[in-house]
């Protein structure tokens, strides 16, 4: 089966929250998106056999943080993008920052990015 790349910027508004294993926005509003649950997590970071629960339990609220953080963090890219891209950096320049722009670029992709079979 072929699957399609399909750029869609719209994802549910920011700010997002954890409510205990469930990912919501912080301020749900029907007017402005459809989504009232972002993600149900009834499963979380399955350590390795001989991983320290510690360990394990700290990994996996810093991705509970991450997932949470993405709109904002999606927003600073972009923000950053723009101004980096209007320095005309080229993509093989090897300064930091045209390596700062080519990474943010790609990340922004993989979040805007859709693959529809």
């Amino acid at each position: 089966m072929e699957t399609q790349a399909v750029h869609t910027p719209v994802h549910t508004p920011g700010p997002w929250m954890w409510d205990r294993y469930v990912l919501v926005p912080a301020e749900p509003d029907p007017d402005r998106h459809a989504i009232h649950t972002i993600l149900i997590a009834e499963h979380q970071g399955f350590g390795f056999v001989g991983s320290k629960l510690p360990d394990a339990l700290a990994e996996n609220d810093a991705n509970m943080a991450l997932l949470a953080a993405a709109p904002q963090l999606l927003d600073a890219a972009r923000a950053a993008e723009a101004v980096l891209g209007r320095q005309g950096w080229l993509a093989s320049s090897t300064d930091p920052e045209a390596v700062a722009l080519s990474k943010l670029r790609a990340a922004i992709a993989t979040a805007t990015t859709v693959e529809r079979a």
